[in-house]
C-alpha cells in the first residue's frame, strides 16, 4: 500500500487556491443578489408609474364625462377636485388611493386654452416609496393635461 502525504509547500498551496475560490464565488453570488434586488426595485417603480398613469388618466376621463354629460356644471369649475372612485370631480382635491394622491386642477381661464371657450384640466398623481429623501414628500409625479372646449357654445355677436 501507497501511502502519498501532501508536504507543507502544497498544503499551503491547496489552502490557498481554496480561499481564492471561494471569493471568487462569493463576489460573483453578491454581483447576482445586487442585480435581482436593482431589478425588483426597477420593476416595482415601473408598476407604481403605470398605476399613477392610469390613475391620471381617469382623471381626465372623469373630467371629459362631466363635460359630456353636465357642460354647464363642468365649465362652472374651477379649482382642485378629486376624481371621486371615477365617477364624477368632487371635494378639494388631494384624495388618496393607497400609497397615490390624485389630483385634478381645472382652471376655466387658462391661457393655454382659449378664454371662456374651454378649461385647462391637470390631472396629477403622485407617491412616495423608498427612494425618496424624505418619507412623508412625494417625489414621483405623473402629470397628464388636455383643453376641454365647450361645442354646445353660442359666440358673442
Amino acid at each position: 500500500m501507497i501511502v502519498q502525504s501532501l508536504s507543507k509547500n502544497q498544503t499551503g498551496q491547496a489552502l490557498i487556491e481554496a480561499l481564492l475560490a471561494l471569493t471568487f464565488a462569493v463576489v460573483i453570488i453578491t454581483a447576482v443578489v445586487i442585480a435581482v434586488i436593482t431589478s425588483l426595485s426597477s420593476a416595482t417603480f415601473t408598476k407604481n408609474q403605470n398605476q399613477a398613469s392610469n390613475y391620471a388618466q381617469e382623471g381626465l376621463d372623469v373630467a371629459r364625462n362631466m363635460k359630456e354629460s353636465d357642460p354647464q356644471t363642468f365649465f362652472g369649475l374651477n379649482g382642485n377636485y378629486c376624481a371621486n372612485m371615477g365617477i364624477s370631480l368632487t371635494g378639494s382635491g388631494n384624495c388618496t388611493v393607497g400609497i397615490y394622491t390624485q389630483n385634478v386642477f381645472v382652471d376655466d381661464i387658462a391661457s393655454r386654452c382659449a378664454a371662456g371657450k374651454g378649461s385647462f384640466v391637470i390631472s396629477t398623481v403622485s407617491w412616495n416609496d423608498g427612494k425618496c429623501q424624505n418619507s412623508g414628500d412625494k417625489c414621483h409625479k405623473v402629470q397628464l393635461d388636455s383643453c376641454f372646449y365647450n361645442l354646445n357654445s353660442v359666440p358673442n355677436p
